[in-house]
């Protein structure tokens, strides 16, 4: 095999993107996966300018590894750079830069192998929103029981204040254990994914159980919570219990949440021919049908959400998922959505 044919079988199967130019900038070369990274053909390519066609200008300092290694005749070091693929979108690449000199030490151009790290900055991005989202959803409760046990500390609140005061201390302190909660079993699932405890599992008693737990919530609320199922219609399966319970209250804490004083909660559980699937219905305001696509994703929080991790969705998504289930969202144009799960059986 001729040594041009084994270099030009190489760079074809790189699995990092590979463009030789030559020194004036011009694309002589660009191998696959450069093509499915950037969205360009290399026959659409060649002959143009690096510059026009993934920075859209003519300005070299639009690419200062170009520049770098053109003037100073030497491989540099990884570096970020962000381009435009053909769709028009930002990629961000690491790229690391190689002069091709002749015998005699002349630049006559240079080779780019890249890598796209869109994706892991975004990622970065995401968690450095959490962790400041974080410590600021936090410090308000935090700060905010601060406050009221200087004042009983001060003496200057009698004991029914206290009283009041350590309530609401109490609630402002759950709020921090449930955000800490959240952020460390998301971290944990991310690293290591959900491991499940399968055993057998009386969904529909579950259910009622958890209602009740709630019900106190929803007379608050003068919230009725009607269920749609008889405990006697349906087999035990074979889940994880406790996740399982946690989606279920997780769906209930949300409809209740975000319905209205004098509303309804209506939940369902339907035995299909191969799984089970729940429903959660609520009389809250309708979710905003661009928000659909996105309140299963970490971190995010609707306009109706503002206090949330954006954790408790995502987690019960993966729950679900994990047990080979889906789930769902659902909403009217003027009142009301559901919120529904299935389970193999």
């Amino acid at each position: 095999m001729e040594k041009q044919q084994i270099c030009q079988t190489i760079t074809k199967n790189l699995p990092i993107g590979f463009t030789v130019l030559d020194k004036s900038g011009l694309i002589i070369d660009f191998n696959d996966t450069a093509q499915k990274i950037t969205g360009y053909k290399k026959e659409d390519i060649l002959g143009k300018s690096h510059l026009d066609i993934f920075h859209r200008t003519s300005d070299k300092n639009a690419c200062p590894l170009l520049s770098q290694v053109i003037e100073s005749h030497e491989q540099l070091e990884s570096m970020e750079s962000t381009i435009k693929s053909k769709d028009g979108n930002t990629l961000v690449l690491l790229i690391t830069g190689v002069p091709i000199l002749d015998d005699q030490g002349n630049l006559i151009g240079g080779v780019e192998l890249f890598r796209d790290i869109t994706v892991v900055k975004k990622l970065e991005r995401e968690r450095q929103y959490l962790l400041s989202s974080l410590v600021h959803d936090m410090k308000n409760p935090i700060t905010t029981s601060l406050g009221f046990l200087s004042r009983i500390m001060a003496g200057k609140a009698d004991k029914h204040q206290q009283k009041n005061y350590l309530e609401l201390i109490t609630e402002e302190l759950q709020t921090v254990e449930h955000l800490i909660t959240n952020f460390l079993d998301f971290a944990t699932m991310e690293a290591r994914g959900v491991k499940l405890k399968p055993a057998s599992y009386n969904i529909a008693h579950a259910i009622k159980e958890q209602i009740e737990n709630i019900s106190i919530v929803a007379r608050e609320k003068n919230i009725q919570i009607i269920t749609e199922f008889s405990e006697d219609e349906f087999p035990e399966i074979i889940v994880d219990g406790a996740m399982i319970n946690r989606v279920i209250v997780n769906l209930l804490d949300n409809a209740i949440k975000f319905t209205k004083i004098g509303g309804k909660v209506i939940v369902r559980l339907i035995n299909r021919d191969k799984e089970l699937l729940i429903e959660v219905e609520d009389t809250a305001t309708s979710i905003p049908k661009y928000q659909l696509p996105y309140l299963f994703e970490p971190f995010y929080r609707g306009v109706r959400d503002q206090k949330g991790s954006g954790l408790g969705l995502f987690i019960a998504k993966t729950i679900i998922e994990a047990h080979g289930g889906k789930i769902l969202v659902t909403s009217r144009d003027d009142i009301g959505n559901v919120f529904e799960f299935t389970l193999p059986k």
